[in-house]
């Protein structure tokens, strides 16, 4: 799971998974927790929560070195997320093949625990 993070000058959300059917988080002992997808999801494990990386106005500009490890993890599970953006990163949309369109979604997921 540590090998998930990659420090990129902004932070941000990263080291995210799509179209998943399960996935397994254990500690040395081979306990802890099996994540099963109904279909599919997406997630990332990370050892802070998505607050830590988000910016939240203008001022409040955030670096590398600002992001400080959390004791724990912070496992974030959705269905889809939308692509980033076209053909630069300064305003033009997700492709229209990347995008979701605004509707009611809807999934399950099931948390078991792993002896």
């Amino acid at each position: 799971m540590a090998g998930q993070y990659f420090n990129y000058v902004r932070p941000q959300e990263n080291g995210y998974k799509t179209d998943v059917r399960w996935f397994e988080l254990c500690n040395q002992n081979g306990i802890g927790l099996r994540i099963r997808g109904d279909p599919l999801l997406g997630f990332s494990t990370l050892h802070n929560p998505m607050e830590d990386f988000d910016q939240e106005n203008h001022q409040d500009f955030r670096h590398t070195n600002d992001i400080v490890k959390k004791d724990g993890v912070f496992i974030h599970t959705d269905l889809r997320q939308v692509g980033v953006g076209g053909d630069n990163s300064w305003g033009a949309r997700p492709y229209e093949q990347f995008q979701l369109p605004v509707q009611d979604y809807e999934f399950r997921f099931s948390i078991r625990p792993v002896f």
